[in-house]
Formats: C-alpha cells, structure tokens, sequence
C-alpha cells in the first residue's frame, strides 16, 4: 500500500507503533475523529459560479480551450485557423 502512504494516510498498526512513547495522543485522536463529522449536500457536487471574465458558457469555454491547446503547436485544427 505504497500509494496510501505517500498520501499521508496512517494505518491505526503503524499509528499505533509511531506514538508508542505518547499514548495519550492515540485517545485523542480517535475522541476528535469521533467529533469531525461531514454533513455535505445530498444531491452531488456544489461547484462554484462559473466566472471565466468573457460570454462563453462552461461548455464553450472548454470547446475553445481544447483547440486552443492543440493549435498553438499545429497552428491549425482541421483547416479551421482559431
């Protein structure tokens, strides 16, 4: 589980053997994890307002982005100069 750990995340095992010497830390731990709830929206994901400073939409805006991208190092997208 390499992947786990290079994310910062502790297995209780090796939290456990990390503060063997400090063991008051691992009640207090599990007592504010018993505190910390998430109470998020239940109908999916809140994004912000879409602000981009121009009149396109999300969807246009990620339209031109997308030829944008390509088109700086091909200069052209099927014949269309943008």
């Amino acid at each position: 589980m390499r992947g786990v750990e290079q994310e910062g995340i502790v297995f209780p095992l090796e939290f456990s053997e990390k503060f063997a010497i400090w063991p008051e830390v691992i009640k207090a731990t599990a007592e504010l994890a018993a505190r910390c709830r998430f109470t998020g929206p239940n109908f999916g994901i809140v994004m912000p307002p879409w602000r981009n400073g121009r009149d396109n939409s999300p969807a246009g805006a990620l339209r031109l982005e997308a030829y944008r991208g390509p088109g700086a190092g091909m200069g052209m997208i099927s014949g269309n100069r943008l």
